[in-house]
């Protein structure tokens, strides 16, 4: 039988999947599982970096439903404005707090709604962005960028 407009070679399926590509058959279940672990995760990658503030910032997140994960972190926001650090760390580290904030709704919001892949490349690229935040905030706390004007 010829493959027809639109049907894949198989040879190019099994190739993108030994490459580490997903292959088609990988469960919603499986996906979320996924992007809880990371979620998990960079949860725990934000706490570490609170913690080495110059005044550290301890985010209890355990047992808290959506809602009060997004206020706790809107007041974790609140917080960071008022410690004495670099202007480029608070703004990177408020950037990294709201990838966080849209990275969990879009996660939450496919855990209850129908399978979208683009969900969970959403997931990902927001956490991505997370963790380069992340990584300027301790550039700037560690001194590797100065971001002081001089007069």
């Amino acid at each position: 039988m010829s493959e027809g407009v639109g049907t894949p070679d198989r040879r190019q399926v099994d190739k993108s999947t030994a490459e580490g590509r997903k292959p088609m058959a990988d469960s919603h279940e499986r996906r979320i599982q996924r992007m809880v672990t990371a979620i998990t995760d960079t949860i725990n990658v934000l706490q570490m970096v609170l913690a080495d503030l110059p005044i550290p910032v301890q985010l209890d997140l355990i047992g808290l439903n959506p809602s009060q994960l997004g206020e706790r972190m809107e007041r974790t926001r609140q917080i960071i404005r008022e410690i004495p650090m670099p202007d480029g760390a608070k703004a990177h580290l408020e950037l990294a707090i709201l990838d966080f904030l849209s990275a969990f709704d879009v996660a939450h919001i496919a855990y209850h709604e129908e399978e979208n892949l683009w969900r969970e490349d959403a997931v990902f690229a927001l956490i991505s962005d997370v963790l380069a935040n992340i990584t300027l905030v301790n550039a700037y706390l560690h001194g590797v960028i100065d971001d002081t004007e001089e007069d």
